[in-house]
């Protein structure tokens, strides 16, 4: 694969994740492998840059769970069902 090819296809790469991050997270492995080239130095800084791209636009996305913070996104799907099944129930009289 020539010079130019390869930077096309990093480029690709790197807009389809940044397109559908949730979907194409797999790609990351396809931009690593271009950073493995030790023939090419020109081609792996292309796909560092494209990787640090990619990471500065998905990253602030992302919520990081802090330590204190115990509760699972399945917990935190089901606390907004509960409170309306709470609030349709009527006490008995």
């Amino acid at each position: 694969m020539s010079f130019a090819e390869k930077i096309i296809l990093v480029k690709a790469i790197k807009n389809e994740i940044i397109s559908f991050p949730a979907f194409r997270y797999r790609k990351l492995r396809d931009l690593l492998a271009f950073c493995e080239d030790p023939r090419d130095v020109d081609v792996v800084l292309k796909a560092v840059t494209a990787l640090c791209e990619v990471f500065t636009d998905i990253i602030p996305s992302y919520r990081i769970r802090e330590l204190g913070d115990k509760t699972t996104p399945k917990d935190e799907e089901n606390f907004g069902e509960d409170n309306k099944a709470s609030a349709k129930k009527k006490p008995d009289v």
